[in-house]
């Protein structure tokens, strides 16, 4: 609960920084791998979950009110669900080079999601480095853009 009232008070002090900081959309799931769940524009959404050596490539910039172009990072939760084995997953811009530390840390039989400050690439991208092993099911939602 402290590190969320610390990034909104971070977000909030960025805003006032003449739109240099950023700017609040509608929360909505740009990816959810479940069968059934729906994304905001159908994009992403129920496609399975993601195995170990499959990369993860989201449009988010042109979807859920965040522009196409300008935008420089999003705010994202990223959630894990029906982890098959404990593994790690990073979220970056795509076309850039892997961070060596984890976003998430997915665990079988627990659901577990972390906000996300994540980089776009210029063509709007974030990419999820897959799980180092078993499968797991993802939702990410945008809340800024």
């Amino acid at each position: 609960m402290r590190r969320l009232l610390r990034t909104l008070l971070w977000l909030r002090l960025a805003r006032r920084l003449g739109g240099l900081g950023f700017v609040p959309v509608q929360p909505a799931r740009v990816l959810d791998t479940r069968p059934g769940f729906q994304t905001v524009d159908e994009l992403w959404a129920g496609v399975g979950s993601v195995g170990a050596g499959s990369m993860v490539t989201v449009r988010v910039g042109g979807r859920a009110g965040v522009p196409v172009r300008g935008v420089g990072s999003v705010v994202l939760n990223v959630t894990s669900v029906n982890a098959t084995l404990p593994s790690f997953v990073s979220v970056f811009a795509a076309g850039t080079r892997r961070p060596v530390v984890s976003s998430l840390n997915p665990v079988p039989g627990v659901v577990a999601s972390n906000l996300v400050v994540a980089p776009l690439s210029a063509a709007g991208e974030v990419l999820s480095f897959p799980p180092l092993a078993g499968h797991v099911g993802y939702a990410a939602g945008v809340a800024w853009g």
